[in-house]
């Protein structure tokens, strides 16, 4: 694990150089943490410069956690990256990446997220939560418009994984997956969500007695293509997302 973390933080830190190839500002994008004991934290990107905020319960924010708005990958404009956050007593997220590519294209809109290691140490039931917000997308405008959602988890035990899309703040009726280790998707056809919209993606997992979940991947978008074609962009940001933190974690397997 130390020389995941070394990698990890090496990674970010060339991310960091990079960042005068940022685009503007445009939006702002957050991150929410959050257990059902009331431990919680936000990330906001903030045009590169990540903000931390709504620090609730008990958290190690200022005493090893660390959060990074490091370079986006090709095809997204934001990203958020979490390292080493613990919430209470019980949760420790190794390190955790969201992407978003607001103000999004013609044909796409789309958020991403891929954890590699989220350990939980209790006892008793408790859930976490993870909620992902992208405001200021103005594209895409043409109908249709089709909400894909998609999602897997690795997991040592049997925790319950759900995921869902969110468009303006609202859930979208049908999106939610109960996530596994077979990749779960689903198409939703929706009304316009006018412009700008907000896109979001949120991820419960609950936990009844210690376990580690890890190579969380999710991905949710709005898109105008035509089915065949929509479900590839869905597959490609799903791949950016979770490959690279499984591939990371192999390195030191």
């Amino acid at each position: 694990m130390k020389l995941c973390r070394k990698f990890l933080f090496l990674a970010v830190l060339a991310g960091l150089a990079m960042a005068g190839l940022a685009p503007p500002v445009r939006a702002d994008f957050t991150v929410r943490f959050s257990d059902s004991a009331g431990d919680g934290v936000t990330v906001s990107w903030n045009g590169g410069t990540p903000v931390v905020s709504g620090v609730t319960g008990t958290t190690n924010v200022g005493s090893g956690a660390n959060f990074f708005a490091a370079s986006p990958g090709p095809g997204f404009t934001e990203n958020i990256t979490v390292v080493n956050l613990n919430l209470g007593g019980n949760f420790a997220i190794t390190a955790s990446a969201s992407n978003s590519n607001t103000p999004g294209s013609a044909g796409l809109a789309q958020i991403c997220m891929g954890s590699i290691s989220i350990a939980y140490k209790g006892l008793v039931s408790d859930t976490l939560t993870i909620d992902e917000q992208s405001t200021g997308f103005a594209q895409p405008t043409v109908p249709p418009f089709v909400v894909y959602t998609q999602g897997n988890v690795v997991t040592n035990s049997n925790p319950t994984a759900i995921y869902k899309t969110q468009v303006n703040g609202s859930d979208v009726p049908e999106s939610a997956l109960t996530l596994g280790l077979l990749t779960a998707s689903t198409e939703v056809p929706i009304s316009s969500p006018g412009s700008p919209f907000t896109l979001g993606g949120v991820l419960t997992i609950g936990f009844t007695g210690p376990t580690t979940v890890t190579d969380i991947s999710t991905v949710s978008t709005i898109s105008t293509p035509e089915p065949s074609s929509f479900a590839l962009f869905g597959i490609g940001a799903f791949s950016m997302c979770g490959y690279y933190w499984r591939r990371r974690k192999g390195t030191v397997a």
